[in-house]
């Protein structure tokens, strides 16, 4: 047991072109801690760091005044919404909130974590607001300094872009991810850094204008698509593949070895899927609930 924590624990290469040794696992808190905490905070990411995750997993868009917001969703949502006044939204205020058509300032006086959230009964409740990746950079780094974190920290971000919201609710590429990829080069960060997307075009462009950082397809198994077909539509080899974990299955995991692509699967939020994809062989895990890698 001690042996696999330690194993959990253990960073990747911090280059590109550092092979990832196989045998380390990439633990990834998703947007921070969100089954701990409210979602994509600074808190949950703190959290995630207290508890020695190796990455964070972020999500990133794009503001009316052109800032780096890290929000999953592209609009304010009424599960975990209150506005400044402390009302809950409704589905009817959703077309208004969106962040792509707000200024930060606007954006920054919504309540996103004091609302209860019955999907994660036990995240913990406060004030909390959508912060920028700058910031939630910043306060990671520090974080880490004032804990004496040995590990370094690394980061996911994911470029949410959908050839159908260009310019509704993301902003169009190559400016969104090049607003992204501004925040990363001023803070130094190209090697701990994994840009994802579900989007081909933004890993394409990121493979053209920015070769050095590591790319991540994500995908999921709504679509019917085979692992070679993504291969396909993407027209280069990324560094991981991250699909949800019901398609894991041995098959993908050697295709993704044979290629030597990490294989890092999305939500695993209890122990079983934990220890079973574990067992597969995957090189990491995305997790909701990284209070539960202690337990393995």
């Amino acid at each position: 047991m001690k042996r696999l924590l330690l194993l959990c624990l253990v960073i990747v290469g911090c280059q590109k072109d550092t092979p990832f040794p196989t045998h380390n696992l990439d633990i990834q808190g998703h947007r921070g801690s969100r089954g701990l905490m409210p979602e994509n905070t600074i808190p949950a990411f703190l959290k995630a760091l207290d508890l020695q995750v190796t990455t964070l997993e972020i999500d990133a868009l794009i503001s009316k005044d052109e800032l780096v917001v890290v929000s999953h969703d592209p609009f304010f949502i009424p599960e975990i919404t209150l506005t400044p006044q402390g009302r809950p939204i409704t589905t009817a205020d959703v077309k208004n909130l969106v962040l792509y058509k707000m200024d930060y300032a606007h954006i920054k006086t919504y309540d996103v974590g004091s609302k209860y959230y019955k999907a994660f009964p036990n995240q913990k409740k406060f004030k909390a607001y959508k912060p920028l990746l700058s910031d939630v950079i910043d306060a990671a780094e520090l974080h880490a300094r004032q804990i004496s974190r040995e590990l370094p920290v690394y980061y996911n971000i994911e470029i949410k872009s959908a050839p159908e919201n260009d310019g509704k609710y993301y902003a169009s590429l190559p400016k969104y991810v090049d607003e992204v990829m501004a925040i990363v080069l001023k803070k130094n960060l190209s090697s701990r850094i994994s840009i994802s997307s579900f989007d081909v075009r933004a890993l394409q462009y990121m493979h053209k204008q920015y070769p050095d950082i590591r790319l991540a397809l994500n995908a999921n198994t709504q679509d019917s698509l085979t692992f070679s077909n993504r291969l396909a539509q993407l027209g280069f080899k990324p560094d991981i593949f991250t699909i949800d974990m019901a398609g894991v299955n041995s098959t993908l995991v050697n295709e993704c070895s044979k290629k030597g692509i990490k294989l890092i699967p999305y939500i695993a939020n209890n122990l079983s899927h934990m220890r079973t994809l574990i067992n597969f062989g995957v090189d990491g895990l995305i997790t909701d609930y990284p209070n539960l890698i202690a337990q393995l």
